[in-house]
């Protein structure tokens, strides 16, 4: 974490993110020349590695539409 950006590993590949208090996301997957942007209304409440569970299943998305 640092300026507001937060830092992940999803599946081997690294992210950075921002998070929005309502389950808005940007995030950046630098391997996969991606961003994914979600205007969220909710967000999950479980957490892995200090993010909600639901802000990887949109980065494992996102890789299987380019992968």
């Amino acid at each position: 974490y640092g300026y507001q950006w937060w830092l992940g590993d999803c599946d081997g590949h690294s992210f950075y993110c921002l998070k929005g208090l309502r389950g808005q996301y940007v995030v950046v997957v630098p391997d996969y020349d991606i961003i994914v942007v979600r205007m969220g209304h909710d967000q999950s409440q479980e957490r892995d590695r200090h993010h909600p569970v639901d802000l990887y299943e949109y980065v494992r998305t996102a890789i299987s539409m380019v992968d």
